[in-house]
């Protein structure tokens, strides 16, 4: 298993004494390993949150439509 070096390494360590054959990637990022974008909804406020990726060409962008008045 091959991981970016900016994971510290305590977790490599970790890694290899339950018996993986765990290394670091010589870059804290690659694009050799996954990506992802993703956006989330608290359920108690309504308050949304997103993350992307830096290795990807991907951005969250949350745009929120008005809501109607009470009286429509």
């Amino acid at each position: 298993m091959e991981i970016e070096n900016r994971v510290a390494p305590e977790v490599l360590v970790a890694l290899r004494e339950q018996g993986h054959d765990a290394r670091f990637f010589s870059t804290g990022f690659t694009m050799r390993v996954g990506g992802m974008q993703a956006i989330g909804r608290d359920p108690l406020t309504g308050r949304l949150g997103g993350a992307a990726d830096p290795r990807r060409n991907g951005a969250v962008v949350i745009a929120l439509t008005p809501r109607p008045h009470a009286s429509e």
